[in-house]
Order: C-alpha cells, then structure tokens, then sequence
C-alpha cells in the first residue's frame, strides 16, 4: 500500500526514506561556519593593507615586474638564476595586473580565491566519498578555517602556494570522481603538471595517486 503522506513512505513501500537533518548536525554545520568565518577575519583583512606579509612578496613582485617590462626570468642559459619558483604564476600575475594595475594585490586575491576554490573541491571530494552533503560541508569549511588558523602566512600572501594547490586538488577530486581510465588520468596527470608549473612542492597529492594505482 502507498500512502497518500509524500512526506514520509508508507510502510513496506521500496522508496527509500529520506532522513532528516538533525538537530545537532545544524547547530554543528553553524557552528563550523562561524569558526571558518572568525578565523578568516584577519589573513583576509590583511591581503587589502599595504604590510608585508612574507619576504617572498617582494621577490614576487620583483619577478612579475620584470617580465611586465620585458626582461626574462632565466636570462642566463648556463648560470644560476633564482627565481624560487615555476614560472607560470608570473606570467599569470603579470597579465592580470594589466586590469589591477597591482602586482601585490593581484597575487594576494589570487591566494584568496584560491583558498576558497580548494575548499569547495575538499567538500566535493568529501561527497564523491561519503555521499554525505553535511560531511561534505563540514570539510570544506574545515580545510578554509585550518589554513586561516595554521598557516595564515600563505592565505592572503602574493605567493602561488595555494593557487598551484587549487590544480593538485582538483586533480584528486578528478581522480575519486571517475573510473581510473586513460582519459580520466590523462586530465589527473595534466591537472598535476599545470599545478606544479606554478609551484612544485604539492607532490603528496601525485603520489596519494600513485599509491593508490
């Protein structure tokens, strides 16, 4: 028998019953977003003052003007050059400032931004997983708060730490999303090689890969 309460299946019908959220998964979704947004305040704040973050904000700016004006990054064919990093976050940052007229503030959003990418692609990774949205939730907002309380010198910071990891990750999520077959690890792989041409230290995602191939 079907009973005509849509809301809630009749007994010993084959639809399955749909479980509402409870209490305490509300209250704790609410509280992991207020946590992400107090520990968001200051990094965030901080990307739109003029104050140094990190050293390697000048170094950045440094590299990113001179291609702007023409001078290459590797000038020397068999010299030590350092540049610290890949070069595709300058020629990023280079164009991008053509709008912001900024080289600083440009690479600061970007980190940004990138913050918040990664964390939406923690939270698919998550649902891929579990097919749990409050899990899925919970995660993304996790990843933003961990990053704003335990490493806020890279959040908000003109270095392309995040922006290479946004590629990493969505090169995990492309991985756990899909069956491992060659067109689904061709766009893993190239995923991989676009995040590590912009900095090349993410290497626990490839190898999380590799261990499980």
């Amino acid at each position: 028998p079907v009973s005509n309460d849509r809301s809630t299946p009749a007994k010993g019908s084959l639809l399955p019953e749909r479980r509402p959220a409870q209490r305490y998964e509300i209250v704790f979704l609410a509280g992991a977003v207020l946590f992400a947004l107090f520990t968001a305040i200051v990094p965030f704040c901080r990307a739109f003052y003029t104050m140094e973050v990190n050293y390697n904000e000048g170094w950045n700016v440094y590299n990113a003007t001179n291609l702007a004006h023409g001078i290459p990054l590797y000038p020397a064919r068999a010299a030590w050059t350092t540049v610290n990093y890949p070069p595709f976050s300058f020629y990023l940052i280079r164009e991008l400032a053509r709008i912001t007229h900024d080289f600083l503030f440009t690479g600061r959003v970007l980190s940004l931004l990138s913050l918040l990418i990664s964390g939406i692609l923690v939270a698919a990774i998550v649902k891929t997983i579990t097919r749990d949205a409050w899990a899925a939730a919970v995660a993304g907002l996790f990843c933003l708060a961990l990053f704003c309380a335990r490493a806020p010198g890279y959040v908000g910071m003109d270095d392309p730490q995040l922006l290479a990891q946004v590629f990493f990750v969505a090169g995990l999520w492309l991985y756990v999303s899909r069956s491992p077959n060659a067109w689904t690890l061709g766009g893993v792989a190239l995923l991989f090689v676009i995040g590590g041409s912009f900095k090349q230290n993410a290497i626990d995602f490839p190898l999380a890969v590799f261990l499980d191939l």
